[in-house]
């Protein structure tokens, strides 16, 4: 018990004044301010990624360690479609030649959009605390469902607004 509380005590300095220091730097996920170092890898397989394939199977979208890349369904080499220091995952092929995934980008996790090309990203949902994640689209493509750990809800996006609509939140037992 005495070694419990000598360590307890020895650790409340360090605590309180973590606690004490302020930055006001608003934290930009593109731009760490630490240093890093780019390296060049390369991969004939993967896990722990995400993938879909194009309503007329010639194309599969996956992601693999934060990036998300194309590759024809008949094999090839890969092309890189969003990269950078945001994590980036979940990719889904939509009936308008869009793809949505998820990114840290803004800051938080959210749905965004790009071209199939990965040109023209942006954000369709801006939440900085429920955080979301593995969209559903409708077969039109015009509207989406997000996921979330944190809410349990249906919620739908229209794309064109990012505005979300809760339809019912769940019960938490």
């Amino acid at each position: 018990m005495k070694l419990i509380s000598v360590l307890l005590c020895s650790a409340l300095p360090f605590s309180i004044g973590a606690q004490t220091k302020t930055d006001n730097k608003k934290w930009d996920v593109s731009n760490p301010g630490g240093p890093y170092k780019e390296v060049s890898f390369t991969v004939k397989e993967g896990t722990w990624m995400n993938l879909d394939v194009s309503p007329d199977g010639k194309e599969i979208v996956f992601d693999l360690l934060g990036d998300i890349y194309s590759i024809p369904a008949t094999g090839g080499s890969a092309t890189l479609l969003r990269g950078g220091h945001a994590f980036e995952v979940q990719p889904v092929l939509v009936p308008t030649e869009k793809i949505s995934f998820t990114s840290d980008a803004g800051g938080g996790d959210n749905i965004w959009v790009m071209d199939k090309d990965g040109k023209n990203a942006r954000a369709v949902t801006k939440e900085s605390f429920r955080l979301l994640n593995n969209a559903v689209w409708t077969p039109t493509g015009n509207t989406l469902w997000p996921g979330s750990i944190l809410l349990q809800a249906v919620r739908w996006v229209p794309v064109k607004c990012g505005c979300i609509t809760c339809l019912a939140v769940m019960a938490c037992s």
